[in-house]
């Protein structure tokens, strides 16, 4: 009984040296029950190893061991000359072009020193034999009337078909671009997705994915979806390692299914990520905020992205707004934080040749105690958010995001026309907004802004 009461006694022992010598394995060492444990135990993945002065493990040249795919397509590609100006710094040497049309000889768009055509990847797919030419979908259809009119250089018809059903055509350009993209380019370490109003921030990209072993099986991203499929948003940047590539597109019987089931899929990045999952290959939850698939001044800085690097921006649709990010953040030679957003200029037009790193004393302006006239920190109110009604002034506002709920709030809002106060859990650098007067909770912002920038 004794030798039983042992074993009993010393088993909690056991699990304790058991977990301890688990999270001294590598991140990405195969083991499984991992993943579980990090969900469950979230608080031991705080070590922010990123601001640690540390070379990664896995270190990465982007111009040798990265391959990038931009996504586009007939009605945005006019997006692409600006996209390839503000990645320029990149000095990317293999780089992809997608849409749902091609360009003819001599109508290739110029990066650096290069001349790179658009590939129609549903004519790819189609030329491939994973589906034949006769099949009757009504999704084919749709991109048979979109290449005639495009043929017969009817600009207007193809621009109006692709307003109505370029998302359906859209659909099926992940998984295929992302074939076409390894069979280019078959020896990256890495490779990575992005739309073409995407905005690639390169040295928080590199810190990222010098963390991974790229002869694993990796995919991160931005996880959006429900419990039956968690899939990286296309929009905030897809990278998958050479393993996870390799393995994908080795299959060549199942991505015919999986091209084929595209046709009634509504979410390429969804599709893309069903067929991943397939192979036990899931996305890094614990990473997604590095991921970011908004605008600059309205990317939300929340309590566990503050800290974080920012990889990417999402919706910038027009030349000029890809331009003017570029111009801020082309020039950063280190990783940049969510809390550096708070340096970009105010107005969209300045120059800024340098993205200052933010620091608590920048938050020592009385305007972000006593408020901000006319301006939003919170940014459009939605089910994430917190209302008050009948708020009758700015101070009553600041007292219930400080007093009342200080554990949720980090931004306030007075809208003097509701009398309503609205109040985040992030931060936005935000906008003019009349009639509206707005603050932060800036002992709290300036003790989590302490702890990585003093």
């Amino acid at each position: 009984m004794r030798r039983h009461l042992r074993k009993l006694r010393s088993t909690p022992a056991v699990v304790l040296l058991f977990l301890i010598l688990l999270f001294l394995l590598p991140y990405d060492n195969s083991f499984s029950p991992r993943a579980a444990i990090v969900s469950a135990v979230p608080a031991l993945f705080e070590k922010r190893w990123w601001l640690i002065n540390k070379p990664g493990a896995y270190p990465v040249d982007f111009s040798q061991d990265v391959a990038v795919l931009v996504k586009s397509g007939i009605g945005t590609k006019e997006r692409i000359p600006s996209w390839l100006q503000a990645h320029e710094h990149m000095e990317l040497s293999d780089l992809l072009l997608i849409g749902d049309f091609a360009t003819l000889p001599g109508q290739e768009y110029q990066y650096r020193d290069q001349r790179l055509p658009v590939h129609d990847v549903l004519a790819w797919m189609i030329g491939r034999g994973y589906m034949a030419e006769d099949l009757d979908h009504p999704r084919l259809q749709k991109y048979y009337n979109l290449t005639r009119a495009i043929d017969r250089e009817d600009v207007g018809a193809a621009q109006e078909m692709s307003g109505s059903f370029g998302w359906e055509l859209d659909a099926m350009k992940f998984l295929s671009g992302m074939e076409l993209l390894y069979s280019r380019f078959p020896d990256k370490k890495w490779y990575i997705m992005a739309d073409d109003d995407t905005y690639l921030i390169q040295p928080s990209f590199k810190r990222l994915i010098e963390h991974f072993n790229p002869n694993r099986e990796q995919y991160l991203g931005n996880p959006v979806g429900g419990e039956d499929c968690r899939f990286g948003h296309g929009g905030s940047s897809i990278i998958l390692s050479h393993r996870a590539v390799s393995h994908l597109t080795s299959d060549r019987e199942y991505l015919a299914t999986a091209y084929r089931e595209s046709l009634d899929e509504t979410w390429g990045d969804k599709r893309l990520a069903v067929a991943l999952n397939r192979l036990e290959i899931y996305i890094y939850e614990e990473y997604a905020a590095f991921f970011n698939g908004e605008r600059p001044r309205t990317s939300k800085i929340t309590k566990e992205r503050l800290c974080t690097p920012v990889l990417s921006f999402h919706g910038l649709s027009s030349s000029s707004d890809m331009l003017s990010v570029s111009r801020t953040f082309e020039h950063a030679t280190e990783q940049v934080l969510w809390i550096d957003l708070w340096n970009i200029p105010t107005s969209d037009k300045s120059d800024n040749a340098h993205l200052p790193k933010a620091s608590t004393s920048l938050f020592d302006d009385p305007i972000y105690d006593t408020g901000h006239a006319n301006w939003d920190y919170v940014g459009r109110p939605d089910e994430w958010t917190q209302s008050v009604e009948d708020v009758s002034s700015v101070e009553t506002c600041k007292q219930i995001c400080r007093e009342e709920r200080p554990d949720f709030c980090l931004a306030w809002t007075w809208d003097s026309n509701e009398k309503k106060c609205h109040m985040s859990w992030w931060i936005i650098k935000g906008d003019q907004a009349e009639g509206r007067t707005s603050g932060l909770n800036v002992p709290v912002v300036k003790g989590l802004v302490r702890s990585c920038r003093p």
